[in-house]
């Protein structure tokens, strides 16, 4: 199974966050969000994330950001 992810390249001296909206993700599936800098961002539904997209902050490490969205899995006891 693929990863859905994002790539957002930002303006260099860009201090505002970007919104980004993903595409074709499934709307009752919950995506654990991921910034392949920072770590875990959360976990929202794809119909969530559609909706309101996700901000993507500048970072002084890189111009290149990468989200990454995997299927969230319930833990079983």
């Amino acid at each position: 199974m693929q990863t859905p992810s994002a790539a957002q390249n930002l303006p260099q001296g860009r201090a505002d966050p970007v919104l980004v909206r993903p595409l074709a993700l499934r709307p009752d599936v919950s995506y654990a969000v991921a910034s392949v800098d920072t770590g875990l961002v959360g976990i929202a539904t794809g119909a969530e994330l559609m909706a309101g997209g996700i901000r993507i902050n500048p970072s002084p490490a890189s111009r290149a950001q990468v989200v990454t969205f995997v299927e969230a899995r319930e833990e079983t006891p």
